[in-house]
């Protein structure tokens, strides 16, 4: 997120350890993020609601869904009791819009993009292990010999 949306952000319990409600912060721009994979309204607004906002006014916060959709959840309201900033369409984010971002940078981002997640998670695929399994698998299933098909095989129905 640091380089898709040009955020200074820090996993906030390298500052404050578990912080309640708060994943990531960046300070220079007065960002606080909260990563879940839970995604729903209910989420949002629990968030929203807790007390270690009022520590952070005049912050903007942001809600990063990791599995499912939050397409739907922008266009909704949301409770929020200390009035952090807060933009559903443009604060929400999920996986989905997070690689429209990617897909819409050129491709020079993209590289630089490529070489931190490749550098972040490791070398890549090594192929000759992928073709090298693959040829074990198939050596293995060439081994049945096909022809002793049987003509009538032994049906049994599946029990609870």
């Amino acid at each position: 997120m640091n380089y898709l949306l040009g955020y200074n952000l820090e996993n906030i319990n390298a500052i404050k350890q578990n912080a309640e409600g708060i994943d990531l912060i960046d300070n220079k721009n007065k960002i606080i993020v909260q990563v879940s994979a839970t995604c729903s309204k209910q989420k949002i607004e629990g968030s929203l609601s807790k007390k270690i906002y009022k520590d952070y006014l005049g912050f903007s916060f942001k809600f990063v869904a990791i599995s499912g959709s939050a397409g739907k959840l922008k266009s909704q309201t949301f409770s929020n009791p200390y009035r952090i900033n807060f933009l559903p369409m443009n604060d929400i984010y999920d996986i989905k819009s997070l690689l429209n971002i990617v897909l819409n940078m050129n491709i020079k981002n993209q590289r630089t993009l490529y070489e931190f997640i490749k550098d972040e998670l490791g070398n890549s695929v090594d192929m000759v292990k992928v073709n090298t399994n693959l040829a074990s698998i198939i050596n293995i299933l060439s081994q049945d010999n096909l022809a002793d098909v049987i003509d009538s095989p032994e049906i049994n129905s599946f029990e609870i």
